[in-house]
């Protein structure tokens, strides 16, 4: 889930499931359609870059390639 817009293409995020830098994601937010993004790196709360999101309810920056409303759930692109 997006907590916070940095800027334009970072986000606080607070996440459940596991994700890898790279991987596609769909964003829902609050109001408006559905949309997808790319996740193209993550940060954690202490500024130590990750590849990855493994544990849940982990608080992380994410950087990608559109603004995320905050409020938007944000999960991991089906194939």
């Amino acid at each position: 889930m997006c907590e916070e817009l940095v800027d334009d293409t970072t986000a606080v995020i607070t996440q459940r499931n596991k994700f890898y830098v790279g991987d596609t994601l769909d964003v829902l937010p609050p109001s408006g359609v559905p949309f997808e993004i790319k996740c193209e790196s993550l940060t954690t709360d202490e500024g130590m870059p990750v590849e990855s999101a493994p544990h849940p309810m982990q608080r992380l920056t994410m950087k990608c390639n559109a603004p995320v409303p905050s409020g938007s759930v944000i999960r991991k692109k089906r194939d």
